[in-house]
């Protein structure tokens, strides 16, 4: 039998609210929690995530978490009336059975993928208002959550910025077809002074250590004048002093503004991952002029580390 966690995906971001605030002053590195918290949607993620992700989670040393998210299965009318406790208890049974049918073909592939890569992996289907201590316990263990880039105004695009948004857990974003290699070889970090671009790098180190080539960019203009702000080189020294090596460059921003510099940098440079600071401004701000992190979120072709 599937076991089937019930629960609001909603409710998981509200609770992700209380996660406490992490010192911005500390020097940049990693943070090490114990798992890759994957969130798929049923129907709209196909096996290809499950594989991304088991790789993943083997690459990394960590436990697969992985969520599946059904739609709620009807109720008929009669099932809406039952009296006593044996008919109720019926209902459940079959309502658990229809979860079971909707989920089949996605917890199939789940498997087939985690066989595939020997990960260490859990998998629950989720629906409705229940058990939101156990899905937050998780939330708050896992070292970054992963989720396929959803489309415009899909209610998977409220739920990722919620998360960068309500939490310090920083947020993995790959293609709806996600690459067939779990580690990224040319890795572009975004730097603009900001926390947020601190918190990306430190959830980055895992894939930093790992790359050949990481470039370290600030877009002239990002960092305002006398805000105190952290050089660019005084960054590519730290992480220099942990072992990685970085070409730091200054860019010039192009007529579309910054967030379209940044995505055509990793185009010429052919880099396969982008980490990036999240709402740095207000998010009412960016929802009315088009925000940096939201023109990424919408138009980037390779995966994105966030973290605000």
């Amino acid at each position: 039998m599937i076991g089937v966690v019930r629960i609001s995906l909603m409710t998981l971001i509200m609770r992700l609210t209380m996660t406490a605030m992490i010192d911005d002053s500390s020097p940049v590195k990693d943070v090490r929690n114990s798992t890759v918290l994957a969130l798929a949607r049923c129907g709209d993620d196909g096996e290809s995530f499950a594989v991304f992700a088991a790789g993943l989670a083997r690459e990394l040393g960590l436990t697969l978490d992985f969520i599946e998210s059904c739609k709620e299965p009807p109720t008929s009318l009669a099932e809406c009336f039952v009296i006593g406790p044996a008919a109720s208890a019926d209902v459940l049974d079959a309502r658990e059975a229809r979860i079971e049918q909707a989920t089949a073909a996605a917890r199939a592939g789940f498997d087939a993928a985690v066989n595939a890569s020997g990960a260490a992996a859990r998998w629950t289907a989720v629906t409705d208002l229940f058990a939101e201590d156990e899905i937050w316990r998780r939330a708050r263990s896992a070292a970054f959550l992963l989720l396929s880039r959803p489309r415009p105004s899909h209610v998977a695009q409220s739920l990722a910025e919620h998360i960068l948004l309500r939490s310090d857990t920083p947020v993995l974003i790959v293609p709806q077809t996600p690459p067939q290699r779990v580690t990224f070889s040319t890795i572009l970090c975004a730097w603009d002074g900001s926390r947020q671009a601190r918190r990306a790098l430190r959830a980055g180190m895992p894939f930093l250590r790992r790359a050949a080539k990481v470039q370290l960019v600030q877009v002239d203009g990002a960092v305002p004048q006398g805000s105190g702000a952290e050089t660019l080189d005084h960054i590519a020294d730290e992480l220099a002093a942990d072992g990685i090596r970085t070409e730091a460059t200054l860019l010039k921003p192009g007529a579309a503004g910054i967030a379209v510099t940044l995505l055509d940098c990793c185009a010429r440079s052919r880099s396969d991952l982008l980490v990036m600071g999240a709402y740095r401004h207000l998010r009412l701000r960016e929802l009315i002029l088009g925000g940096v992190t939201r023109i990424a979120l919408e138009r980037a072709v390779i995966p994105i580390l966030m973290a605000h």
